[in-house]
């Protein structure tokens, strides 16, 4: 490992996102031909990829092992979302990192596992977990493609009772073979959130709670 960048660095009062410090990290690296990790948020990502855009930056060519691996959605950024396929083109095209090296996590508070996305980015479940779907009407549970609530189980996590956690989140499970992928455990699909009002994660409900209490 050279150097660590922070794309949303502590400014002394607060943390900030610092797009010209992104497109600079990336840019050096492109003509230093250093393979580069990316962890983090798709929002600030996107984000940086309309920066380099509107100073008329031409695309980049990272090392073909150059990484991303993303985590945590777009909370707080909803309104400016793009769909999944046009990010990760986006991302292929202005920074030269193959489709199959860039990868979404999925994952909550509650349930400590992560869940990666396979080469033809699909949630597998890895061997020391097991994925139910649920119905939304009785919580029964439902067959291979079927849509209900998420249900996360795994004996991983010892720190708290959270073996078993229903989520509020709407998916559907399939089989391996329909994957296509190396792997051989299911996969699961997320579809969205259960319900009409508008969606607070649990941490950010956190945060709230811990609000003037230190």
């Amino acid at each position: 490992m050279r150097t660590v960048e922070h794309a949303i660095p502590h400014t002394g009062e607060g943390h900030e996102f610092d797009a010209f410090g992104c497109v600079r990290a990336l840019l050096r690296s492109a003509r230093d031909e250093v393979p580069v990790r990316i962890f983090g948020f798709p929002a600030f990502l996107s984000f940086t990829l309309d920066r380099m855009r509107a100073l008329g930056v031409p695309p980049v060519t990272l090392p073909p092992s150059s990484l991303v691996l993303f985590g945590g959605g777009w909370k707080g950024h909803a309104d400016q979302q793009v769909g999944k396929p046009e990010l990760y083109a986006r991302i292929t095209e202005q920074l030269g990192i193959p489709d199959e090296r860039i990868r979404d996590g999925f994952g909550s508070v509650e349930h400590s596992v992560p869940y990666l996305e396979c080469e033809r980015h699909n949630l597998h479940v890895p061997a020391w977990a097991r994925v139910l779907i649920r119905s939304v009407r009785d919580l029964s549970p439902l067959s291979d493609g079927e849509r209900g609530y998420l249900q996360l189980i795994s004996p991983y996590i010892t720190s708290a009772p959270a073996q078993s956690v229903l989520m509020g989140d709407l998916a559907s499970l399939h089989p391996a073979a329909e994957c296509g992928c190396s792997l051989n455990t299911p996969w699961f699909q997320v579809h969205g959130r259960a319900g009409l009002s508008r969606n607070r994660s649990c941490a950010i409900a956190a945060a709230e709670l811990l609000k003037g209490t230190s």
